[in-house]
């Protein structure tokens, strides 16, 4: 586990068939955690999951190792993954997958969160969600992690900013984590 600071990120990865590598490098910060105040996670937006497959032999030999492997993963949820939009373009015929997570105080009762989301289109809010319960609460690392989805085919095309709204029930406190993308009409 890594401790707050800043940091280089770099990745490598070679396609086997044809030896081609390509790479990516991004710097990560990492703030110190404040343990009294409540946290939202960066917004993962998705427009698709995929069945969550069984780890095979043949993965498992070019890993570094059973460390190596997260023994669960939150984007997996009810046998499906959500699997990440890295351009955040969507069309209106696809549904929008929404994850989160809140990092809740130590004496603050994760399974009281709920959450819900605000579309912004230029600037006006145009649409929002109605507060849900988290879909799953971890109370080791008092986390609540929230899913989200919902068709777009009631927007309109543009930019737009989805602002996820965290509020404790009967408490007072709240967090704002945003993330923008793109909806466009599909092409035929």
């Amino acid at each position: 586990m890594l401790g707050p600071g800043s940091y280089r990120l770099k990745f490598l990865a070679r396609e086997n068939e044809s030896g081609r590598i390509g790479s990516f490098e991004e710097d990560l910060n990492l703030p110190a955690a404040q343990y009294e105040k409540l946290e939202l996670s960066p917004m993962l937006l998705s427009s698709q999951l995929a069945p969550v497959q069984g780890r095979t032999s043949e993965v498992s030999k070019k890993t570094l190792g059973r460390e190596a492997k997260l023994k669960s993963s939150p984007l997996e949820f009810s046998g499906e993954r959500i699997v990440p939009s890295v351009t955040r373009v969507f069309t209106t015929r696809q549904q929008l997958y929404v994850f989160f997570q809140a990092y809740v105080p130590q004496k603050t009762d994760a399974s009281k969160m709920r959450a819900g989301l605000v579309f912004i289109h230029g600037a006006q809010r145009r649409d929002e969600t109605a507060l849900v319960e988290p879909a799953a609460v971890d109370e080791g690392t008092h986390t609540a992690s929230f899913r989200i989805n919902l068709p777009l085919e009631k927007f309109a095309p543009g930019a737009y900013t989805v602002q996820a709204v965290v509020v404790e029930d009967g408490g007072d406190l709240v967090a704002f984590g945003r993330n923008n993308f793109e909806l466009r009409i599909p092409s035929r």
